[in-house]
């Protein structure tokens, strides 16, 4: 059986699944965890693991996303408001079309500010990409209280989750579907595919400059927004500042 394969703590956590839920965990630890599921779902599970992990090391926060199939409740419930910096980030990534192939964009945006506080950029769509982007951000601006993401497999990862928990963040997931619950930084993509990426770009080298620049020259520190006084996301921050 499945169960019989999963050792220690996670046998708990299946245990009080569901019996439709229990492929989808064990599929999503393995995948977690470097291992190979070489059986499709329905069949006597078979896993090839090329190094020897143990699924006990799982910590608490995860044991909990296990039980919730990996989905943090929407903690931030639609209020895109912030009354100070680093209180609530938003994350997300897009597809910025290349002649070369997709350019894997990620960022993180500071609700208080619509700052684009960390990014990463990859020709592939992997959890590093995100763990990229939060280690720029926290970086640049220190921790936040709340991230927000969707249900993304890169969010729900093992690494993205440690680095998380490590600086006691509050972890806040979108609902399936709903792009709407996060709509500030949807927006973001939408203003910067409007003003950047408004074609494909010739290399994916190309669309790398082009949108650092528009992140980092431009948007952040230059383009003026109404809701922010028609001041840039910089000067804002600035001014908020004792």
């Amino acid at each position: 059986m499945v169960v019989d394969v999963v050792v220690d703590v996670p046998v708990a956590v299946l245990k009080a699944l569901a019996e439709p839920r229990r492929w989808q965990i064990v599929e999503l630890l393995c995948s977690r965890y470097g291992t190979q599921v070489v059986v499709p779902p329905g069949e006597t599970a078979a896993f090839d693991f090329p190094t020897p992990k143990r699924l006990a090391s799982l910590t608490e926060a995860e044991l909990r996303a296990c039980k919730m199939g990996f989905r943090a409740p929407n903690l931030l419930a639609g209020n895109f408001t912030a009354p100070q910096p680093n209180e609530k980030w938003l994350s997300d990534i897009t597809y910025i079309p290349t002649d070369e192939g997709w350019l894997y964009l990620a960022g993180i945006q500071d609700v208080f500010s619509r700052r684009i506080v960390g990014w990463s950029m990859s020709e592939r769509l992997t959890k590093s990409l995100v763990v990229a982007a939060w280690k720029l951000a926290v970086g640049q601006c220190g921790v936040p209280q709340l991230h927000h993401s969707d249900q993304g497999s890169q969010y729900t990862s093992h690494d993205y989750l440690r680095l998380l928990e490590k600086d006691h963040v509050l972890l806040s997931m979108s609902d399936v579907g709903r792009c709407y619950d996060n709509a500030m930084q949807e927006s973001f993509w939408g203003t910067l595919k409007t003003e950047c990426a408004d074609r494909p770009f010739p290399s994916r080298a190309a669309a790398r400059k082009a949108i650092f620049e528009y992140i980092e020259v431009w948007y952040n520190r230059q383009r003026r927004h109404s809701a922010l006084g028609y001041l840039s996301p910089c000067a804002f921050e600035q001014l908020a500042r004792p």
